[in-house]
Parts: structure tokens; sequence; C-alpha cells
């Protein structure tokens, strides 16, 4: 499973995502060819084999694809890959950690904060003041620490357009 995930991973040109899934090598994949419309039923079971990680991809360039999945062009649709490839290996489905599930981005906007309380997760117009920012950009003097936890942090391209699509509205 390393071998592919590496092979697949370079082929995508996102070496510096290399180690960021804190050992899951297939969690939120198959969800990637979705990101546009959000969640889908009967794709969070892992496996994919080829055609999961041919719209994961930021800057693959030329990579060539054999599911013809297009990347999304929108830009929830690129965080909802972003939040696919790093975040919901520990946040999603019913024990997600946190009590957050994050496999559709866009029910966390509004969200009230578990482990922040009195804060929201997602403000929408207001990333600054939004906890999953918070998280993704480390929060120092803070209780909650630099997500993914265990993981490389997110690369700056990746926070801002968090923080772009949580600027332009999360919608």
């Amino acid at each position: 499973m390393q071998a592919r995930s590496f092979s697949l991973v370079l082929a995508l040109g996102l070496g510096s995502m290399i180690g960021a899934c804190s050992g899951s090598d297939e969690t939120g994949t198959d969800d990637d060819n979705t990101a546009d419309g959000g969640a889908s039923s009967g794709s969070s079971s892992g496996g994919g084999g080829s055609s999961s990680g041919s719209s994961s991809g930021t800057g693959g360039g030329g990579s060539s694809s054999s599911s013809g999945a297009a990347e999304p062009t929108t830009v929830r649709g690129k965080v909802q890959v972003i939040v696919n490839r790093r975040c919901t290996s520990c946040h999603s489905g019913d024990d997600a950690e946190a009590q957050l599930d994050l496999s559709n981005v866009g029910n966390a906007v509004g969200k009230d904060s578990f482990e922040v309380p009195g804060k929201t997760v997602i403000v929408a117009g207001e990333p600054d003041e939004s906890v999953l920012v918070q998280c993704i950009e480390g929060d120092p003097g803070g209780s909650l620490g630099r997500m993914p936890k265990n993981a490389a942090p997110l690369s700056q391209t990746d926070i801002d357009l968090v923080r772009q699509w949580i600027s332009e509205g999360a919608e």
C-alpha cells in the first residue's frame, strides 16, 4: 500500500504531501471524484484502484488518467479535495474526532465547535473567526495545536484556498 500511495503522490505532483495521511493510505480518495458536489452515497468504502487519485491533484499538470474524472472547477470542490485528502481520515462518519464530520465540508458551515465552546467551525465570510482555519494554520497559545495531527501541515497554497472559500461565503 505504501508504494502505491507514494507513486500516486508523485504522479500527481504532490511530493510535499507524502506522509500526510497519518497512516491511512486510501481514506477519502474515492470521494475526491465528487468534490464539486459535496458528499456522495456509497463511495466511502476505500479502494478504488488506479482511478482513485485522478482528480485529487492540485498540480498534476498533465499526468494521465484512466478514469476520465475532471479536477474540480469550483473553489469549494478544490477545498473538498484538500479536506478529503488531509482531514477525513479522522474527521468523517458517526465517530468523527471532535464530532466533526468533514466528508461534506459544507456541513461544517455554521456548526458549533465541540472543541472550542462558543466558537464556530466555519464562519461564512470570516476565515479569521473560523476554528477550522485556526486549526490548519496552527493555534498559537491555544489548546488545539495544528491540524492534521501527527502529519505534515497543509501547504500555504491549500490554506490560502480554504481561506478564500470561507471569505467568499463558504458556499
